[in-house]
């Protein structure tokens, strides 16, 4: 990870997924600590867990159970805080609020990459 850089993901063909199974994946990553998949698309999920590998973070395990991005940041004991919403109050477009607001799914995505290195109960 290059401190001072900005990773992006883009897709045309992404879109949110629905709420109604929280936000699960919908592919069998070997990492993921849970056992439910969603049955609907969620390609914001895939999207996260790239831009964790191209930032470079735990590259050797990246495919495998082992993969845990946020263990090179995080340290056991330390307590996390997510702050999705890094942007003004106010935008001057015009039209809707929602480019203010961060998609459920994108913390999902990035609250599951906390678990794989917290534990299900943190910490």
């Amino acid at each position: 990870m290059l401190p001072g850089r900005v990773y992006v993901q883009h897709t045309r063909q992404a879109s949110y997924p629905s709420e109604l199974e929280n936000y699960s994946p919908s592919k069998e990553y070997p990492e993921y600590p849970f056992e439910y998949i969603a049955t609907c698309p969620n390609v914001v999920y895939g999207m996260v867990r790239s831009v964790f590998f191209d930032m470079g973070l735990d590259i050797g395990h990246y495919g495998t159970p082992q993969w845990n991005p946020l263990g090179e940041i995080i340290k056991k004991g330390e307590v996390v805080v997510i702050k999705p919403n890094m942007v003004m109050d106010s935008h001057g477009c015009g039209g809707s609020m929602d480019c203010l607001i961060t998609h459920g799914s994108v913390i999902r995505a990035a609250l599951d990459l906390c678990t794989l290195h917290l534990g299900v109960r943190g910490g």
